[in-house]
């Protein structure tokens, strides 16, 4: 018995090693190979658009920080804007 529990005690141990080291090692190994590797998204190239013209819908109009813009929605509540500084 006393042989039995000196082995699975060596087992524990080990894995429990094993899991750390995965754990320290792993993450940098798969940054290295995430630097190497270029995402699929760099595949995919700006195409022209099929469609460029601009609605005529009215908008409300903003003005903030020196800027105007115009956007689609109409139903915006003034009490509720905040600016941020």
């Amino acid at each position: 018995m006393k042989l039995l529990g000196r082995i699975l005690v060596t087992v524990i141990a080990s894995l429990a090693v094993i899991f750390v080291c995965l754990n320290w090692i792993a993450p940098v190994a798969l940054s290295f190979y995430a630097a190497k590797t270029a995402p699929r998204v760099t595949t995919v190239v700006p195409q022209p658009l099929t469609d460029s013209s601009v609605s005529l819908a009215p908008g409300t109009k903003l003005s903030y920080f020196g800027y105007q813009f115009e956007i689609p929605w109409t139903d915006l509540d003034d009490r509720l804007t905040k600016l941020d500084p």
